[in-house]
């Protein structure tokens, strides 16, 4: 009778088990949304309906894993919503065991729309980001809109490589009080942050930026 017992009680544990809903719910990735790390198919919309579909469930978090995605377009971050690399602190510049993103909308259009557009309450983690039509040579430099652009209180910014940005953080441009840049490195070209209407405390943690940058990074 113990035996038996044991086996229908072990048979109801992996019954349950085997009907359990293991998604992480909040938390979604971009690869199951069609999202391609080979840095040749256009990632923007399977980015972006994984942010959509983050932003309808009420907030979360985004995952990006190792790989090089590339974006023909640009990105709109909702609020309460994160999108989150595999970086715990920047990465090197020739790391390519990171979640990098490469961005080549707007060449040239230093007006256009900004690579991230991030929302209130919004968070970028762990990334790195990479212009790969941009030219080495100081003399052959090409404009770029701005990488990223916040628009509300509470955005945060924290380990993200910027590769080669020509304008890196507008936090300016909009009303952006009570955001949080933290352990941000890069090479900005033209600008690295822009802060203005700050009605409220903003704060700038170990933020490095470089003169310079190279093909072979």
């Amino acid at each position: 009778m113990k035996v038996k017992s044991f086996f229908t009680a072990l048979l109801i544990i992996l019954a349950v088990a085997a009907n359990a809903d293991t998604t992480v719910k909040g938390v979604y990735n971009v690869a199951d949304f069609g999202a391609k790390p080979d840095g040749i198919t256009d990632c923007t919309k399977a980015f972006q309906n994984a942010l959509n579909a983050c932003d309808r469930a009420g907030g979360g978090v985004v995952k990006v894993p190792v790989g090089d995605f590339l974006f023909k377009g640009h990105l709109d971050v909702p609020r309460n919503v994160t999108i989150e690399g595999v970086a715990s602190a920047p990465a090197r510049f020739d790391d390519h065991r990171s979640s990098r993103l490469l961005a080549v909308e707007n060449k040239g259009k230093e007006d256009g729309e900004p690579f991230l557009y991030m929302r209130e309450c919004s968070a970028i983690k762990g990334l790195t980001i990479f212009y790969p039509e941009q030219s080495p040579d100081p003399e052959k430099v090409v404009a770029y809109p701005w990488t990223v652009r916040g628009e509300g209180d509470n955005i945060n910014l924290e380990d993200v490589l910027m590769i080669n940005p020509y304008k890196a953080v507008d936090f300016g441009t909009k009303p952006c009080g009570r955001h949080l840049v933290r352990n941000l490195f890069g090479s900005a070209l033209k600008t690295g942050i822009f802060i203005d209407k700050c009605y409220d405390v903003g704060r700038l943690e170990n933020v490095h930026f470089w003169p310079f940058w190279t093909e072979k990074m």
